[in-house]
């Protein structure tokens, strides 16, 4: 992991100053510092959910809490849930659902007369749900204190930073899935975990045990690669079965939920494959990252099947070095190099060159 303060540190430590200072307690209309007021203006209709909310952890007395109501408020720009439809290459949306068909074999079969019917067929963003637009206060706040509760209590978690408690625990989503509360189920699901352990104050241990009972109840299954979405809570439950990015967003909720600094980490594409892929990552509270596959292969027994390129790892929050923060930047980003929301953490994966090209063209302005 780079060794550099995220936005969250300078966020929460204004947002804190001048809250209590000028806040609720002698206000009747609260000021807020840049950061929080545009992702309230954002929020628009839904602003007072998320005022709320600030509200609630101000009144508590509680900073630390506080300080991640405010890292959560001023980063959730961007986060969302898109929904898709698949269409063909007249833009007709064509019916079409995984769970219609008992297997990969049938549903493919099935995809293939449909391409023959009506040409090449993909699927189609539809609709885009921001998080700003629809959260609610009771969600945060369950969210919040279930994410305290976990790194105040479990033996594992004590140690974990604050910076790293906000970017890899609090967080209330793995991915681009429905928002849906986990964090309550899965810590009640867990609550024996200590007894079981033979350290108890040892995180890969903990999610070891966590990712084996996962293993039990879910997994991977390929039909899955023809679900345009990432699946959410409850769908998973149900159906036990995902593709590698619900396997991952699976062990995160499992895991978070009881204060493991866990996240994802990723490839847009393969060295020497084609497709990408997606894998877990746990943080420990010396900052040593060590890799493993949710529903799939413990901390320390995981191998990537393919050769590496590039690798970066999902955040939370904004990382302002990122290429679509650059002042200067080509017109087009492409799709893996546009987000807001991520870090290169190819190094922490091998020994990798840095060639130097050299090109001749002039560069434009």
């Amino acid at each position: 992991m780079r060794n550099k303060k995220s936005l969250f540190t300078k966020t929460v430590a204004l947002t804190i100053g001048l809250f209590l200072i000028g806040g609720f307690v002698s206000a009747q209309t609260p000021s807020y510092p840049p950061e929080i007021e545009a992702a309230l203006d954002s929020a628009k209709g839904n602003r007072p959910n998320l005022e709320r909310v600030l509200k609630h952890y101000a009144e508590s007395k509680d900073t630390l809490m506080y300080k991640a109501a405010c890292f959560l408020i001023a980063n959730m720009e961007g986060h969302c849930y898109a929904t898709y439809a698949l269409r063909d290459t007249l833009d007709n949306e064509i019916p079409f659902d995984i769970f219609n068909y008992s297997g990969y074999g049938p549903m493919i079969a099935d995809w293939e007369k449909l391409d023959s019917i009506y040409g090449p067929l993909d699927f189609g963003k539809k609709d885009l749900v921001n998080d700003l637009d629809v959260i609610s206060d009771s969600f945060l706040i369950e969210n919040i204190d279930y994410a305290f509760k976990a790194w105040r209590e479990k033996p594992w978690a004590k140690s974990l930073s604050f910076e790293n408690f906000c970017e890899y625990v609090l967080p209330y989503r793995g991915s681009n899935e429905p928002l849906e509360s986990w964090r309550k189920p899965l810590y009640e699901k867990y609550a024996d975990l200590e007894s079981r352990m033979i350290d108890p104050t040892d995180p890969i241990e903990a999610a070891s045990l966590i990712n084996k009972d996962v293993m039990s109840w879910f997994g991977f299954d390929s039909i899955y690669y023809f679900h345009p979405t990432d699946q959410g809570y409850a769908e998973m439950i149900r159906h036990g079965k995902g593709r590698c990015e619900d396997m991952t967003n699976m062990a995160i909720y499992a895991m978070r939920a009881n204060g493991l600094a866990v996240t994802s980490d990723y490839t847009p594409f393969w060295a020497d494959a084609g497709n990408n892929h997606a894998w877990n990552a746990i943080v420990t509270a010396q900052g040593k990252v060590i890799p493993f596959m949710g529903a799939e292969a413990a901390p320390g027994a995981y191998t990537l099947f393919h050769k590496l390129a590039k690798a970066y790892r999902k955040t939370y929050s904004k990382q302002k070095d990122n290429l679509v923060f650059q002042e200067k930047k080509q017109t087009k980003i492409p799709g893996w190099l546009a987000g807001k929301n991520y870090v290169d953490v190819t190094s922490s994966y091998g020994e990798f060159g840095n060639p130097t090209i050299k090109i001749s063209a002039t560069v434009p302005d």
